[in-house]
């Protein structure tokens, strides 16, 4: 199977009455083009290219000897495996460079077979079906069709190559059942890079794993919330006023919640009494 063969694209054409291709309305949902051994591939060749600089994708394409539309796929596919990063630019301006994951596979050190487990699993639909057969797939193909066709609305024509091709990624980075997805969802962030203090913000339900950058140690403050809760704030980069500060504020915070959300207990105090109280403290008998 091809690379060429596997595509997250309208998958089918038909023609229209002035003989011109026109493209169907049934979309898969996205995967990578290529699987993840393919990926390796092109972003070896990215390196000898441009090294650990950032590249045009318009050269990029060139280095693969691809056009834009299957250049775009293949960039689209190292990107959700976490291999490339887009630097800048839009469109055909778009200025791409390995990331540090990638830099270390190629580089075959001791994390690389963790490093591919992880780009193995990186792309959304990968990390769906790994998680909704809880990291043990069927044996057959068949019912891991049934779920991307009926659930996850999958063209029918390509889901085969697809579960081929996922297979296959699998393999070559020797995912095992006790392999384990880290649920992670990349905030908003408005700027140029997506980064702060060159950090990319991390928020998820359950966060397992913080990317570790250059920029800094990664200082981790533990607030309870309630009895049955912990806030977690995660800060990336020197500790310095600024986050001292902030973390002040945030237990500040913390503090005006605790006083809205606990109401203070009542005591109804006996009535005043009119009987005379002895120099004991007791109270004088009224015969």
């Amino acid at each position: 199977m091809t690379e060429e063969q596997i595509t997250n694209e309208n998958e089918e054409s038909e023609t229209s009455e002035n003989g011109e291709s026109t493209i169907k309305k049934h979309r898969s949902p996205n995967y990578p083009y290529i699987g993840l051994e393919a990926a390796i591939e092109r972003t070896s060749e990215l390196q000898k290219e441009a090294g650990v600089h950032p590249i045009r994708v318009t050269t990029a394409w060139e280095t693969w000897n691809y056009k834009k539309g299957s250049g775009n796929q293949i960039v689209a596919a190292l990107d959700a495996y976490g291999l490339i990063s887009v630097e800048s630019g839009i469109a055909d301006t778009r200025q791409i460079k390995l990331t540090l994951e990638a830099r270390k596979i190629l580089d075959n050190i001791s994390e690389r077979g963790a490093l591919l487990r992880t780009a193995a699993l990186s792309p959304i639909l990968h990390k769906e079906i790994w998680e909704y057969f809880n990291g043990d797939l069927p044996p057959k193909d068949s019912v891991i069709r049934e779920y991307l066709v009926y659930q996850k609305n999958f063209n029918p024509a390509y889901v085969d190559k697809f579960i081929e091709q996922f297979r296959a990624t699998l393999a070559f980075a020797n995912v095992t059942k006790s392999d384990k997805v880290d649920i992670v969802e990349k905030a908003e962030i408005n700027s140029d890079d997506g980064q702060v203090g060159g950090k990319e913000m991390i928020v998820a339900e359950e966060v397992r794993k913080v990317n570790e950058l250059p920029a800094g140690k990664i200082f981790k403050a533990s607030i309870e919330v309630s009895a049955n809760g912990m806030l977690d704030v995660i800060f990336a980069g020197s500790m310095n006023g600024v986050t001292v500060s902030l973390l002040k504020d945030i237990y500040d915070i913390k503090e005006r919640y605790e006083r809205k959300s606990v109401q203070p207990e009542k005591i109804e105090l006996p009535a005043a009494s009119n009987v005379p109280l002895l120099a004991n403290g007791k109270q004088a008998s009224s015969e």
